[in-house]
């Protein structure tokens, strides 16, 4: 096996993780910054109720779910396309694509939970 053969994958691995290591950073530290101020709002007196209106859960897991199912769509089309359709790389797609049915679902039940 070639250096480039190995090197690639431990690559692909390592850059993986980092983006996925700063995402979770940078929403930890956003959180943060938006706790802190809200508390500065609170100690001066300037909050109002009417600023912790949030984006509902279930509003939240179903755009999730549409974006993970259009992703694995994309990617099941994409290698069929391509005629990359080996067993190993449907799954991938596979993946993706009962992840975000699974979280429409979720996000329908909930919905339906709510009323």
């Amino acid at each position: 096996m070639a250096l480039e053969e190995q090197l690639v994958p431990i690559f692909g691995v390592i850059f993986g993780c980092g983006i996925a290591m700063l995402a979770i950073y940078l929403g930890i530290t956003s959180e943060h910054k938006e706790k802190m101020k809200r508390l500065e709002l609170i100690e001066k007196g300037l909050w109002k109720p009417e600023y912790d209106m949030k984006v509902p859960v279930a509003e939240k897991v179903l755009g999730g779910g549409f974006v993970l199912a259009a992703i694995g769509s994309a990617v099941l089309v994409g290698l069929q396309i391509t005629e990359l359709a080996k067993t190993v790389y449907l799954i991938g797609g596979l993946i993706l694509l009962f992840l975000g049915i699974a979280l429409i679902a979720y996000g329908i039940i909930l919905k339906k939970g709510k009323r």
